[in-house]
């Protein structure tokens, strides 16, 4: 299992003390009426598997690369060299921004609901295509795997997002919280098919796979520029009063 980066553990203590849990409730209800996007609770289960084991789609611990812009980037295990499951070719589509996303973590432990729109997607097409393959949700941000696989034409396959009906579920975000019954959205899962797949006329094929379980060809060089590890931590020592802040402040 992956553990957290020593100085991600540090700028996050202090934020686990216990939540008014109905501001958070009202907060969040405030919010869904303002926003245009999807929201809806994340199972227990789910925040295990998401966040607390820090594993890539490929189901292993994450790699971890460091960038002065974002913090820590986590990204799919086959990138790390150091381990026995490394791959030179291949790589699932994770990426995701450490800080970011234990801050989100943080606040559906507060009770917060996952909003499609979330603001940290913006500055990054890999994370919101990450976080839109997971969750199953759809916005009008940037989004872009880390590579295009082919297709049985042997061609760039293409990304669609397609409705999935699902029914009204338990809510069991966390123990603490009472269980209600909510209706869950319909979920938006990210597919790749055949480009030509519903074109007329053409040569296609029926290749199609969700993006959680895609490979992809390892790209050649990082999205974002990346520092070594001392390099990173000197810098945020620096700033560590500015980026508590920061993750003290909500996503929404």
């Amino acid at each position: 299992m992956a553990k957290l980066d020593l100085t991600t553990e540090y700028i996050l203590k202090g934020l686990t003390e216990k939540t008014d849990r109905e501001a958070v409730k009202g907060k969040d209800h405030r919010h869904q009426k303002q926003c245009e996007g999807t929201h809806f609770r994340v199972e227990e289960s789910d925040l295990v598997s998401y966040f607390e084991t820090l594993t890539c789609f490929c189901k292993r611990p994450v790699s971890r690369y460091y960038t002065l812009e974002y913090g820590a980037i986590l990204e799919c295990a086959s990138y790390d060299e150091t381990k026995p499951f490394f791959n030179p070719r291949f790589v699932c589509g994770f990426h995701v921004h450490e800080i970011a996303w234990l801050r989100l973590y943080e606040q559906l432990l507060q009770g917060y609901t996952i909003c499609s729109r979330l603001v940290e997607l913006r500055a990054c097409p890999l994370f919101n295509f990450t976080y839109c393959a997971l969750f199953k949700v759809h916005n009008d941000y940037p989004s872009v795997p880390v590579g295009l696989p082919t297709c049985f034409c042997r061609k760039p396959i293409k990304m669609v997002h397609e409705q999935q009906v699902i029914k009204k579920q338990q809510d069991t975000l966390l123990k603490y919280l009472e269980r209600t019954s909510i209706d869950q959205p319909n979920k938006i899962i990210t597919n790749f098919i055949c480009a030509n797949r519903n074109e007329q006329g053409v040569t296609k094929c029926d290749w199609m796979n969700s993006a959680d379980l895609s490979v992809f060809p390892k790209p050649k060089n990082k999205l974002h520029s990346q520092v070594d590890h001392s390099t990173y931590h000197e810098y945020t020592a620096s700033l560590k009063l500015d980026v508590s802040a920061y993750l003290a402040t909500t996503l929404f």
